[in-house]
């Protein structure tokens, strides 16, 4: 039986790696700025119109290595990184990166890895948008109008910078590259079977089901508060003492 060798090659980690680094260290910063400008402003959201940056990574990995899985990689690197490098969100940027990067990879799969501007626009706008479904149920937001409103309106900011910043720019930089001469050809990959494609995408959302409920268990047992039994309950203000048990004659 031929070796077919690693599945990803020494030259592809390096890239990941200096990808990530770049997307950590440029993502901590934006973050910062972003709760700067909500101290200072008292808008919600941050920059979410800058979310995009964030993503624009994982977006330039997919493309120079076309190799399902790239994306994600990049991001859980990227995550790390973002950790070390003080972000203010904490352990959590592990999901939002993580997340980010199997969207990219969702699309890249679903699209078949070919060179279209659409595909990395669509790419870069879930990628983008993603943070903020994590927001909303790990952190439990409140099922209230107003905030589904808000939440939609910074949703589709997030979607429409992840199109710009990450997807055209990204497409934009890897042409100009190719032009160069520094990357090879943008020939169109050789898509793998469309059961394959399905299968694997399918296999990748069952992967962001299971790192959203992971985050919302863990998020909602900390939040839970310890209840001491020795603690006496109030009465109640009715006058109706049958209602507690503990005040009933």
């Amino acid at each position: 039986m031929k070796d077919r060798g690693p599945y990803f090659t020494v030259h592809e980690l390096l890239i990941m790696a200096a990808l990530a680094a770049l997307g950590g260290v440029s993502g901590s910063a934006v973050s910062w700025i972003g709760g700067i400008v909500h101290s200072v402003t008292g808008l919600p959201g941050g920059l979410q119109f800058m979310a995009g940056i964030h993503v624009l990574w994982l977006v330039l990995a997919a493309g120079l290595i076309r190799k399902a899985g790239s994306a994600t990689m990049t991001g859980l690197l990227k995550g790390a990184v973002e950790l070390l490098s003080a972000s203010r969100h904490g352990p959590i940027v592990f999901l939002l990166s993580a997340l980010a990067g199997l969207c990219v990879d969702i699309v890249w799969l679903l699209t078949g890895r070919r060179n279209r501007l659409a595909a990395y626009m669509l790419a870069g706008g879930l990628g983008a948008a993603s943070n903020l479904l994590v927001f909303k149920f790990v952190f439990a937001l409140p099922a209230h109008r107003v905030v589904n409103v808000g939440l939609a309106a910074l949703t589709a900011v997030a979607f429409a910078s992840g199109a710009l910043l990450a997807g055209l720019l990204a497409w934009s930089l890897l042409n100009a590259l190719a032009r160069a001469g520094v990357v090879g050809p943008r020939e169109p990959a050789r898509a793998p079977p469309l059961g394959r494609r399905i299968w694997a995408a399918a296999g990748m959302i069952g992967a962001v089901v299971l790192l959203i409920g992971t985050a919302i268990f863990f998020s909602g047992a900390r939040r839970t508060p310890e209840i001491d039994k020795d603690t006496p309950v109030p009465p109640t203000t009715s006058g109706d003492h049958t209602a507690n048990p503990r005040m009933a004659p």
